[in-house]
Parts: structure tokens; sequence; C-alpha cells
């Protein structure tokens, strides 16, 4: 329920601000859509979970965990969803991580997998957003190189900031342990019990982490080609809309905005970005796109990237659970239904 409500309210702002500033022209041009268009818009909804879906696999089957394909891929179905129902920033990593555990994988194993899953995204955009700029024809005049003249001309990092910071952090420390010595010794031990389980766990991850790189050189690089089949197949969404509406278009000035347009949407602590996203997009793209065609693009464009695929995600998800087994987002449990005989 809870779900349904994110995605409906969601679409109800993409549809509020499309209906205040569209006009006849505008729907016209969405009437002529290209249908090879639509078919590669639906293309890059589906490919990143595929790509999601190997990239555990590959790691997985690196740890000699058996998983099946198929439980793997509803695991990333889950994981989508889980995205619309907590904060951009955090996504649908609680789901993933309980989906691992649930598989019987030590917490620390689980978490290094999505760790190095972080690390090839990482890497890719390290990669991609260099040459990205570098092959656009209109770098000088790129949103990308305008936030960055912004962010040289003021002095974000000053002494004052740094003073605050380190006073703040050891005002912080000493209520922390002044705390600490209030606290009953029964509370300390228990505290100190959970201290020391995720101590062997984060040890753990940090020896996995250690013999997937050392060990697992050419899977990273695969799975590094994995992280750009699904971030380009995301960021390339609205290049596709342009030119389905045959209005020119930058796909590589597009693509690094993208890139800069979802990282402030991790700024919003709203369940799946709600409402940031939709001002981060306008705030970009205000002064490049169409006047006329700007409301139903940022309609277009949130339903494409979130709306859609959440709610794609969700009926496949519930259409695969023929096998008994289904996977509680609330608390990221997996457990066993019952069937009535």
């Amino acid at each position: 329920m809870r779900l349904i409500f994110i995605l409906s309210l969601g679409l109800l702002i993409s549809v509020a601000y499309s209906a205040f500033t569209v006009d006849s022209s505008a729907l016209s041009a969405f009437s002529h859509f290209p249908f090879l268009c639509i078919l590669a818009l639906a293309g890059m909804v589906i490919l990143p979970w595929l790509a999601d879906t190997f990239r555990v696999q590959i790691w997985l089957r690196f740890l000699d965990k058996r998983e099946r394909f198929a439980d793997v891929f509803r695991m990333t179905l889950a994981t989508e969803m889980a995205s619309a129902m907590s904060p951009a920033a955090i996504g649908g990593s609680g789901a993933k991580l309980g989906w691992m555990i649930s598989r019987g994988i030590a917490p620390g194993v689980a978490s290094s997998i999505m760790a190095l899953n972080a690390l090839e995204d990482t890497v890719f955009f390290v990669l991609a957003l260099p040459i990205a700029l570098l092959f656009s024809p209109a770098a000088d005049d790129s949103v990308v190189h305008k936030i960055l003249q912004m962010l040289q001309q003021r002095d974000w990092v000053n002494s004052r900031s740094v003073a605050i910071f380190v006073v703040v952090a050891a005002t912080l420390y000493l209520t922390g342990r002044s705390v600490w010595k209030l606290l009953p010794p029964a509370f300390k031990a228990r505290v100190n019990g959970w201290s020391e389980k995720f101590r062997h766990q984060a040890g753990l991850a940090k020896q996995t982490f250690r013999l997937m790189i050392a060990q697992g050189r050419w899977r990273f690089i695969v799975t590094v080609f994995l992280s750009g089949v699904h971030w380009a197949c995301r960021f390339s969404m609205l290049t596709v809309l342009l030119m389905g509406l045959h209005h020119y278009v930058d796909p590589f000035n597009f693509f690094a905005s993208q890139w800069l347009v979802f990282m402030l949407m991790k700024l919003v602590p709203s369940p799946g970005g709600t409402g940031g996203a939709e001002l981060a997009f306008l705030f970009f793209y205000r002064s490049l796109l169409p006047e006329d065609l700007l409301g139903l693009l940022v309609g277009a464009w949130r339903v494409l990237t979130f709306t859609l695929p959440v709610g794609l995600a969700t009926l496949l998800f519930l259409t695969l659970l023929r096998n008994g087994k289904f996977i509680d987002l609330q608390s990221f449990k997996i457990t066993k239904t019952v069937e009535v005989v």
C-alpha cells in the first residue's frame, strides 16, 4: 500500500506540473513519437535489471554460492521496489542485503559484494564522465561546465567552516563519552557484544573484498562493463526521448548532466527522491529544453526513470512468485507462504 502511495504521489507531481505548463503543440509532438524509440526506452528499463542480476550472480559464483538466476533476478526486482520506499541515497540496498543474508550468506560477505558493486559504479563514472565531456561538441557550454565554474567561484572550504566542523565533532565525542559512563553495566555489556559481532563481520567483509579484488580481476572488468550498461540506459533515456521528438541533443552532454541530476536527487530525503527529482530536472534543463515541451518532458522522464521501472518490477515480482516465496519489504526477510490444500 505504501509503495502504491509513493508511486501515485510521484506521478501526481509530474502530471500536475505538466498540466500547468503543457500546450497543444507539445501533445501533438508526443502523438507522433516513433515506435523504435518506444522499443529503445522499454529496453532501457529492463536491461539495468539484467545487468545488476549478472553482477551479483558473478560474485556469488566466485564465492561458491550457487544461487539460481531466477532467484537473484527476483532479488533485483525487490531491490527496485524497495528503492521507492527509502531515500534515494539508500535505495534498495536493504532489500539486497537482507536477501543475501536470508540465503545463508554471512553479513560481512554480503556487505563486501555490495561494496564491490559500489566500487564498480565509481570506476565506471571515473572513466565515462571525462570521456563524455571530451567528446561533447559543446563542452564549454555544457551543464557540467557551468556547475564546475560556479563551484570554482565559491570558497566552499575555508578556515571558518573547518573550525566549526572540528568544534562540533569534538563536542559530540565528549558528549558520547559522558553518556557512556552513565549507562548501566548490563547495557554496556550488550553493546560490547554487538560491537564484537560487528568487528568480526567487518573483518570478514575486508577479507572477502580483498579476495575478490585479488583473484577476480577479469570478473571485475566484466562487472564494471555491466555497471556501464545499467547507467548508460538510465542516463540515456532523456536523449532517446528528445530524439523521438526530433529535437537536437548532444548525447554526451546529456549523459554527464544526467549524472548530476541523479546525484542531486540523493540529497533529497523523500522516498525515491519524490519531488526532488523533478526540481533537479527543472534546475538543470530549464534553459536547455524547449519551454513548450518542458512540462511533458519532466513528467515523461520521471515516469521512465522511476514510476515505470518500479511499477513494472512490482508486477514482474508478483508474477514470478510461483515457488511459494515472497520478500517482505518492510522487514527485508524472506518468509515461506503456507499453501492451503
